[in-house]
């Protein structure tokens, strides 16, 4: 039995001939399109223990009708092998090799083998929500938004940290994501501090912030967001869960200083594109950034004059439409 472990790529890479690259444990083969560019490595690993298989069993939870039981053998391996590969061929027109959207299939060696699978193949991925799908946003905030924008250059930048940031959650680029936020935080509550002391000191000097990273760590949308990989939700236990907003306070500071600093020689350093690993930080951090986002937010957008302005837009929207009505 094999696993196989089809990647996508990014990049400007073609090549005019291809073929298997055998390995000492694993074997890479390379797709291309009708252009010669390439599109997939795929990774081929033998699995000959039977544990490691993927199971499916019928569920006992109410809603679920089958249990999956998925081990990925080796992926890990895998993955660091292709990270390395991805890096040295960035010299030559390699964006990524995306070792998160993977398509895993196994490859029977025998028709034995064959009967005994239970599950031939499946996709990593992250599903993305139908526009129909999507709820409607009352026009009036839109609205607003452009009525108030004069008196909202004020606030534009750090908006702009939160937008940055939130695209990036929702493309999975959890590191940016957590640059984003924190130099958010930062703008509005460092005061000008860059020594991690100075900054922790100005944060927990803030009662507005203190009251916000509290209701936000117990929000229960970002305990939603969370629960959708096991590997962020371990993340999210063991930083957040049950901790204090000085603690919390003392893990973003570190977790600043940590990530603007990089060392080889460091065991536990963090790799550029290992974005799960900061998932955790970048859903709370998106919680924290748009309960301060609103903070700043509401006195401009909602303010009385706004407010009343839009109103008697709609109220003449609403009598051209009836004179046009009665016209036709």
């Amino acid at each position: 039995m094999h696993v196989k472990y089809r990647c996508p790529v990014k990049g400007h890479i073609r090549i005019p001939i291809h073929f298997g690259i055998p390995t000492d444990f694993i074997r890479y083969e390379f797709e291309v399109n009708e252009l010669d560019q390439l599109t997939h490595i795929s990774a081929i690993i033998p699995v000959p223990d039977k544990s490691m298989w993927p199971t499916v069993r019928t569920s006992n939870d109410a809603g679920v009708s089958l249990a999956i039981n998925i081990t990925s053998p080796f992926f890990e391996v895998a993955r660091r092998d292709l990270r390395a590969a991805e890096g040295m061929l960035a010299l030559f027109g390699i964006e990524s090799i995306d070792t998160e959207n993977v398509e895993e299939s196994w490859l029977p060696d025998s028709p034995e083998e064959k009967r005994e699978l239970e599950l031939y193949s499946f996709t990593r991925g992250k599903a993305h929500r139908p526009v129909s799908e999507w709820p409607f946003t009352p026009f009036d905030l839109i609205a607003r938004a452009f009525l108030s924008a004069h008196r909202g250059r004020d606030i534009e930048t750090a908006l702009s940290f939160f937008r940055k940031g939130r695209a990036d959650v929702i493309e999975s680029r959890f590191i940016e994501a957590v640059f984003d936020f924190l130099f958010m935080i930062e703008s509005l509550y460092a005061k000008g501090k860059f020594k991690s002391t100075q900054v922790e000191h100005e944060y927990l000097a803030s009662d507005e912030l203190q009251s916000i990273i509290k209701a936000a760590v117990q929000d229960d949308v970002l305990k939603r967001n969370i629960a959708g990989d096991e590997r962020i939700k371990r993340a999210y236990l063991h930083d957040y869960h049950g901790k204090t907003p000085s603690q919390i306070t003392k893990h973003m500071v570190d977790l600043r200083g940590f990530l603007h600093h990089h060392s080889k020689n460091r065991k536990d350093i963090w790799h550029p594109d290992d974005h799960v690993r900061f998932g955790a930080d970048a859903y709370f951090l998106q919680q924290l950034c748009f309960a301060v986002g609103f903070r700043l937010l509401e006195p401009v957008m909602f303010a009385p004059e706004f407010v009343k302005k839009y109103q008697e837009l709609a109220q003449q929207d609403a009598s051209s439409k009836a004179v046009a009505s009665k016209e036709g």
